[in-house]
């Protein structure tokens, strides 16, 4: 069933199936977000909800927490080889081999950069942003907390 769209595709583009599923999910995920931010400024427009900046970083977080795993494992799966018979195999599929010069201009290109960045770079991005806000936040929970200190005195 998870391979149903590979006979579709194959004939559609150009590209190879083992890194055209990579840029099928990456269309979804930004499908999710575009769809997402459609209905959330509808609801937004017609007054159903009252808008907060926090809805945006919310829900892009959760679409990266939720979908990054299987990207950076399919990544790494075309970034990966296996030696069968003195033979490099892509490890995500050993129809391909490893050692082609497509496969070359893919993995410079595509893979390695898309697995830097949603593997190093976006996580490094959201730690530095938590770490930002984890000085203010306690700052306005030791507040609180005084607070109600000082009001049981």
């Amino acid at each position: 069933m998870a391979y149903s769209l590979d006979c579709f595709f194959i004939n559609v583009s150009d590209i190879p199936i083992i890194y055209f599923r990579i840029i099928r999910s990456l269309i979804m995920t930004f499908s999710y977000i575009t769809v997402f931010f459609t209905f959330g400024g509808i609801v937004i427009i017609f007054n159903f909800i009252k808008y907060k900046f926090s809805y945006i970083p919310t829900a892009l977080i959760y679409v990266f927490i939720f979908l990054q795993p299987n990207l950076i494992g399919s990544l790494i799966s075309q970034i990966s080889y296996r030696k069968i018979s003195d033979e490099y195999w892509i490890q995500g599929n050993v129809a391909y081999r490893y050692d082609t010069d497509i496969h070359a201009k893919w993995l410079l290109g595509f893979c390695i950069p898309l697995s830097l960045f949603f593997g190093t770079i976006m996580p490094a991005y959201l730690w530095y942003g938590l770490v930002l806000k984890q000085d203010k936040s306690g700052a306005i929970f030791i507040m609180n907390i005084n607070y109600i200190f000082c009001q049981i005195e």
